[in-house]
């Protein structure tokens, strides 16, 4: 379980971010939603140890930190995908997927390349792979590594409509697991889907929702982000 109290992150004389919290939870999607600008990325990018925050506390392993970075958090099953030049675009999908198992198992890589649709792709490189078979291929990763806890930016980037599903039913299928599952993203509509908490970035501090049909009833929240009222979930 990674956890933020009050972060901060000061940049070039501009606090970037002022006071941010957020707590995952094994068997739980926390999606952080916000602006363009808001900052969420830079508090995924705290959370998995990439970013050193100016203040503020990283709780891990029930333990305080001032920051641990990913390497440590990685040996303890955190796995990061950023929101893209994750894969390495020249080795096959299918040697990824291998490599990234704990025991090499064909049988399971095609099983998870059916779940996401990208069986055709397996032999193929990430390099010639359209957008949105690049970004279900890095949530096969996921997959078949089975972190305790995964952080992904955007994961829905690049997703077309009718894949979202795909997409959503990978990160539920981990939540399953037990993993504790992060999300950052601007696709309201599959973070609907699939969130169990919300975290909110604003004006550089952090409003949680533990209950995810109170930020989807936050006429603050919708406006900002959107413009308009709330929608129904």
């Amino acid at each position: 379980m990674i956890a933020l109290d009050c972060v901060g992150l000061l940049r070039r004389g501009r606090w970037l971010l002022t006071s941010v919290s957020l707590e995952t939870k094994p068997g739980e999607i926390t999606a952080i939603v916000g602006r363009s600008g808001a900052g969420k990325t830079l508090t995924l990018r705290i959370a998995a140890g990439l970013d050193r925050p100016s203040h503020g506390r990283i709780l891990w392993k029930e333990r305080a930190h001032q920051f641990v970075p990913l390497y440590r958090l990685a040996r303890s099953g955190l796995l990061f995908i950023p929101d893209r030049n994750f894969l390495e675009p020249t080795i096959s999908i299918r040697t990824q997927l291998r490599m990234f198992q704990p025991t090499p198992d064909d049988a399971s890589v095609g099983d998870i390349a059916d779940q996401l649709q990208i069986r055709q792709h397996l032999d193929a490189s990430p390099a010639v792979l359209s957008d949105g078979e690049r970004r279900r291929a890095e949530l096969a990763v996921a997959l078949a590594r089975s972190p305790a806890t995964l952080i992904a930016d955007d994961p829905f980037r690049g997703i077309d409509p009718i894949e979202v599903d795909l997409v959503a039913g990978a990160l539920q299928n981990l939540a399953a697991r037990g993993t504790a599952v992060l999300i950052a993203g601007h696709t309201m509509n599959a973070i609907q889907r699939v969130a169990n908490r919300v975290v909110w970035i604003v004006a550089g501090t952090s409003q949680q929702f533990l209950q995810p049909e109170l930020a989807w009833t936050n006429a603050a929240l919708w406006q900002e982000l959107l413009g308009e009222g709330p929608r129904a979930a």
